[in-house]
């Protein structure tokens, strides 16, 4: 039936953006159903329609890859610029962060190997397009990164204080 209503919503919409909500309430039943998967193929496919592509798989090559990437974006830039950040006000880019936060919470239960590469996307877009209100999860999900994973504590709690 959700699936039946999106297609309906889909096909009136005069952009991809105006499919957004329809694809983000399908995202949402997908995941209350417990078919992560397919809650995270279609917020992948949505993804790669507002311009941000993933891997199939996150191998350790690739997640390193991803995380020196962010490193480098962040690389001079104090909690105090950071927090100066512009709003984001591309819609385009707030959608796109909407997706990856729900994609976050299913990738966390099906998917572990891409949770880094969504984190760093998150954080990414927030550094390039501005911050709004889920910058703060991605911030303090690289500061768990940092901290849990890369042993860089300092780092961690660094990003944890600013989220």
């Amino acid at each position: 039936e959700v699936e039946a209503a999106v297609a309906v919503i889909s096909n009136g919409a005069f952009c991809f953006l105006d499919r957004v909500p329809s694809l983000v309430f399908l995202i949402i039943s997908y995941a209350t159903q417990g078919e992560m998967t397919k809650a995270i193929s279609t917020g992948f496919d949505a993804l790669a329609k507002l311009g941000i592509s993933f891997p199939p798989s996150a191998g350790t090559l690739t997640i390193i890859r991803d995380a020196m990437k962010t490193k480098t974006k962040l690389r001079g830039k104090t909690n105090e610029k950071l927090k100066q950040l512009p709003l984001m006000t591309d819609e385009s880019k707030i959608a796109a962060m909407q997706m990856l936060k729900l994609i976050y919470g299913c990738c966390y239960i099906a998917r572990q190997d891409l949770l880094p590469l969504v984190v760093f996307r998150m954080v990414r877009l927030s550094l390039k397009h501005g911050a709004n209100h889920i910058s703060a999860l991605a911030f303090v999900m690289y500061g768990f990164i940092e901290s849990a994973i890369m042993g860089n504590f300092q780092e961690g709690y660094r990003f944890g204080k600013l989220a």
